[in-house]
């Protein structure tokens, strides 16, 4: 990546171009653990529905981040994904993204019926369903039932270039790729390898990747292909520990220590790339060549009320101060710092995609 300029320098457009999942998300808070199989268990509330995805979350922190902290700064952030528009969970999102200021880019291009027709033809094929997911939070935890629908038919050829031969600066965040199939084997990569050749001076781009938790459990689908095209990879601990195939040791007593050196060594020929791994209550490292070159500790929540999109809000966070410091030196420091803050105010709100306020992010920075 070519240097970038700082937010307070020379005015260049800023543009974040978030290219991923969106999910109406249907959230169940239970009282207890999880029910076993036959079992019940209490709900403390009752279900709701909230817009979701891990990019639809990282956008709408993203455009909330810039809103509030940078906000005569000319910048725009746009989001490519595939939803019907024509059913109750697509009009959700739909609303969501216009009140966060999110410029939502629908790319799907089924026939039944399509999202370019402008008809209100009722769905009768759940294969073009809007995604939707069950998200179950219990005892500081969660876990996902994912339908994808529609947004299985997302392929690397439906992505739209957004890349602008002008003074700008341009972020392609790749947020889900292991919830988006046709991304794989070959079609994203191939799309990135277009957008590097198309981006020229003086516009810079940036290019990161969430992973996101694989649900055959494989953490394939040629994503190594696609490591060699991006900038920075940000991945949870439980998504490291899949996509670099670690299986710990029974009688390890280093289990933390042993699991950053086993990513560090697994990313170590891709000298470039910046991996940055999300540890929870641990903050973050970020590994470059093999070696740490930051580590980043959070401020830890007593009672945490929603880890569901932390990672997301975290991404949002780095992202954001990153970019705004030039990527120079000390960008990965203080975007380290950013994330973790953005994510601890992030667990004390009920949704994923539900941004906290500057006051509270700041108060948040004064304690880590």
């Amino acid at each position: 990546m070519s240097s970038s300029r700082d937010l307070k320098g020379e005015p260049r457009t800023l543009s974040f171009n978030i290219i991923g999942d969106a999910f109406a998300d249907v959230f169940c808070y239970l009282s207890s653990a999880l029910p076993k199989l036959g079992g019940d268990s209490r709900l403390l509330e009752p279900v709701r529905t909230k817009a979701g995805g891990s990019g639809l979350n990282t956008a709408t922190h993203l455009a909330s981040l810039l809103s509030q902290f940078s906000p005569s700064f000319p910048s725009d952030v746009n989001l490519q994904t595939v939803i019907n528009e024509n059913d109750p969970h697509g009009r959700l999102l739909i609303d969501h993204c216009r009140r966060h200021d999110i410029n939502l880019l629908n790319r799907r291009v089924s026939n039944v019926p399509s999202c370019f027709s402008g008809t209100g033809q009722e769905i009768v094929d759940a294969t073009v369903a809007t995604p939707h997911c069950v998200v179950v939070v219990a005892q500081n935890d969660r876990s996902f039932m994912t339908y994808l629908g529609c947004l299985s038919n997302f392929a690397g050829d439906n992505v739209l270039p957004m890349i602008r031969n002008s003074p700008a600066f341009d972020v392609i965040h790749i947020s889900g790729y292991f919830n988006l199939p046709r991304f794989w084997n070959g079609s994203l990569a191939h799309k990135l390898r277009e957008l590097r050749e198309s981006a020229k001076a003086p516009c810079d781009l940036l290019i990161s990747l969430v992973p996101q938790q694989d649900a055959t459990e494989q953490y394939d689908g040629g994503v190594k292909e696609v490591l060699k095209l991006i900038d920075i990879l940000i991945l949870s601990e439980v998504e490291a520990k899949g996509m670099t195939k670690y299986h710990q040791r029974a009688n390890d007593i280093n289990g933390n220590q042993e699991v950053e050196d086993h990513v560090a060594a697994f990313f170590a020929s891709h000298t470039s790339l910046l991996v940055v791994v999300t540890l929870g209550v641990e903050g973050a490292v970020a590994l470059q060549g093999g070696k740490v070159v930051h580590r980043q500790r959070t401020y830890r929540r007593d009672h945490p009320i929603d880890p569901t999109g932390a990672g997301d809000s975290f991404s949002a966070g780095f992202l954001f101060k990153y970019v705004a410091n030039g990527a120079d030196d000390n960008a990965i420091a203080e975007g380290m710092r950013f994330g973790c803050a953005v994510a601890s105010n992030n667990v004390m709100i009920q949704g994923a995609s539900i941004p906290a306020s500057k006051s509270s992010i700041e108060s948040t920075l004064a304690l880590i």
